[in-house]
């Protein structure tokens, strides 16, 4: 018997399209504000209708050509693999807001869960030490890593797995590989996932993989079931709208928001602030204590030339809730990339994005940090 196939519900994959869609409009208009600010005003107007089409063109091309290596890969799975094995094809997962993972196919077997990205790139590759290069002319350039990009999906879908799905294994379980479908030549050398050149050979790959028994048939119908009704994370459930009556003002006058439990998060959660965002500490490990130090840390947002605002008190002793000036943090990520943090409402921390960028310094999106509500962040370049 063959393998048996299933997709996602057709109303829920184009909720995800209009979701991603919305994803891919911010990103060309990110790159139309950064042809605006690296060519002169008289240059970027005509500029930036040709980039647009090319955007588009590629995007379209590499749509094309990859629907028809997934395509080809889907018939080997559903033939080969055996009856046990459970495929879904072009799986779409949002795990956090405005981050998905988007897998061409996903194998629930006995063994584990197989994660396979489909690649229709066409001519000769090498990969060294995770390393990737493609032949151009008698050069070898590097080119964007399909193992970066499958990693990244693994890790993703554990995380996503973890919060859904109840009474998972301990242990590794989820297994990444590649298919290569129009290679014309492909060398891997020490390579942290499998990577194939043909759809039977990946297919055979996970047949014989697939003998083993770490997932019970309990728990791959819950990895399917959840899979076939995921849906975009609900817009509507923003901590931001929470009413304030509720909530106690501390003594700095930073408002103390209730906590925020895993019901609440399921479904809402915001993007992440990277793990290098974490409170300083001082000598023998210890965090300091939240105070006078860190109101000195916190600073009010540039203000336009000429503009004075009245002086507001950084203490209160009344349990109402009061107006204050967000809560803005500078520093710099283990990577050394340049951050500023906001405490408040997305209007303010959104000003606070358009001072920097008046001042000429190239602010990036702003994010909301899923971890506390009310914070966000963005980068400068």
């Amino acid at each position: 018997m063959p393998a048996q196939v299933f997709t996602q519900d057709a109303k829920i994959k184009e909720l995800f399209r209009k979701a991603i869609q919305a994803k891919v409009e911010s990103t060309r208009a990110q790159m139309m504000d950064n042809i605006d600010e690296a060519l002169p005003s008289w240059v970027s107007w005509a500029f930036k209708p040709i980039a647009s089409a090319g955007y588009d063109l590629i995007r379209f091309r590499d749509n094309v050509v990859g629907s028809i290596g997934e395509t080809k890969a889907a018939a080997a799975l559903r033939l080969i693999l055996p009856s046990e094995c459970i495929v879904v094809n072009d799986m779409v997962l949002e795990v956090d807001v405005d981050e998905f993972i988007q897998v061409d196919h996903v194998v629930i077997a006995p063994s584990g869960v197989f994660l396979v990205e489909t690649k229709a790139w066409q001519g000769a590759f090498l990969c060294n030490k995770g390393t990737w290069r493609r032949k151009q002319g008698n050069s070898w350039v590097r080119c964007k890593s399909p193992t970066a990009q499958n990693r990244r999906h693994r890790d993703l879908f554990v995380r996503w797995a973890r919060r859904e799905i109840a009474d998972l294994p301990a242990g590794d379980w989820v297994y990444p590989l590649i298919l290569f479908t129009a290679a014309s030549w492909l060398k891997v050398n020490n390579g942290e996932m499998p990577v194939f050149d043909s759809c039977p050979s990946l297919a055979w790959h996970i047949r014989k993989e697939s003998a083993g028994t770490a997932l019970t048939g309990g728990v791959r119908k819950r990895i399917v079931d959840s899979i076939l009704s995921a849906k975009p994370i609900d817009r509507s459930l923003n901590t931001e709208a929470a009413p304030q009556k509720d909530a106690a003002v501390s003594k700095t006058g930073l408002v103390s928001r209730p906590a925020v439990t895993p019901e609440t998060l399921r479904g809402s959660r915001q993007g992440t602030l990277p793990k290098a965002f974490k409170e300083p500490t001082v000598a023998g490990g210890r965090t300091p204590t939240r105070g006078r130090a860190s109101e000195k840390r916190a600073h009010r947002p540039p203000m336009a030339p000429g503009k004075q605002g009245p002086a507001r008190p950084l203490t209160t002793e009344t349990s109402a809730p009061v107006s204050h000036p967000p809560s803005v943090q500078e520093g710099k990520t283990r990577q050394g990339r340049h951050y500023v943090r906001i405490r408040g409402n997305r209007e303010e921390a959104e000003g606070v994005r358009k001072e920097y960028a008046a001042r000429g310094l190239q602010p990036e999106e702003l994010k909301a940090d899923r971890r506390e509500p009310g914070v966000w962040f963005f980068y400068v370049k």
